[in-house]
């Protein structure tokens, strides 16, 4: 797996074999939006998603397969040290990087025409990670059926999730009019935002939104109070509440369908019954 947090660029480049004439036909463009941090829901594992657009990408019958890149650093060449994965695939609309392939070994023949004449090609891709060095190969035989790469995507910076602490789960005596918040950040991340919602599954508006907080540690804290202008809790009440992150200048993370942050696991809380008013 990758460190806490790694700033990366990713690319890709596919093995043509119509004609080989693949040096003239990179993969462009984006299906939605460019690399960006990808979670399926809240609480779920993270990982870097990227697409291309269904008209930028060679005819998908004359492809055999896609090389994905990675590097942590601006002009990421497409060169077999920065290679972490073959697909062999015609189409691939999506791909998502979770960092946590340990090495790969692929192989596979193919056939195309050159000159009206038949021909036999091969691709060998390997992939390692030790300790301390990666070592990639890539071999495409005949060279001239390897893409151009597409254009880089990124940075994106990865992050896990981060953790909620207090209240804990399925604490009964949370006062409704005045309520502490904590987590744990996550590395990588600069922002952070509380939602509470009186559903499980945090659809919807919430019923209680904090504003940004920028923690300057690794415990960040927030306090609901009524008249905030953050929504209203009532006591002897039901709620789930998640952290929200995301880092900041960066193209915004996607959970679910929703774009904007990622988001923790949900905690439930009760709150305490409110006082009778004053006769």
């Amino acid at each position: 797996m990758w460190r806490a947090v790694c700033v990366l660029i990713l690319g890709v480049a596919v093995a043509l074999m119509i004609g080989c004439g693949g040096s003239d036909d990179p993969p462009a463009g984006t299906e939605s939006k460019t690399a960006h941090l990808y979670q399926a829901s809240p609480g779920a594992p993270t990982s870097i998603r990227m697409g291309w657009a269904r008209d930028s990408v060679p005819d998908p019958s004359s492809i055999v397969a896609w090389f994905v890149y990675r590097g942590s650093y601006y002009g990421l060449l497409a060169e077999p040290q920065n290679l972490i994965d073959a697909i062999g695939a015609q189409d691939l609309r999506v791909y998502e990087d979770a960092g946590n392939a340990a090495s790969l070994n692929y192989s596979t023949n193919f056939s195309y025409t050159r000159r009206d004449n038949p021909e036999q090609g091969s691709i060998d891709a390997t992939y390692t990670r030790p300790p301390l060095i990666q070592v990639s190969t890539l071999q495409v035989d005949p060279p001239s059926a390897l893409s151009q790469p597409s254009a880089p995507q990124g940075p994106v910076t990865y992050f896990v999730a981060p953790a909620p602490v207090k209240p804990s789960a399925g604490s009964a005596t949370v006062d409704a009019t005045n309520a502490a918040f904590q987590w744990s950040t996550s590395t990588g991340a600069d922002e952070y935002m509380i939602r509470i919602y009186d559903n499980y599954s945090v659809t919807g508006n919430p019923v209680v939104q904090s504003p940004i907080v920028r923690p300057g540690g690794t415990v960040g804290v927030w306090t609901y109070t009524t008249g905030g202008g953050n929504g209203a809790l009532r006591g002897s009440q039901y709620y789930y509440w998640v952290v929200c992150a995301r880092k900041s200048g960066e193209v915004t993370p996607t959970c679910g369908e929703e774009s904007g942050w990622v988001k923790s696991s949900v905690r439930q809380f009760m709150t305490a019954p409110t006082p009778p008013g004053i006769p």
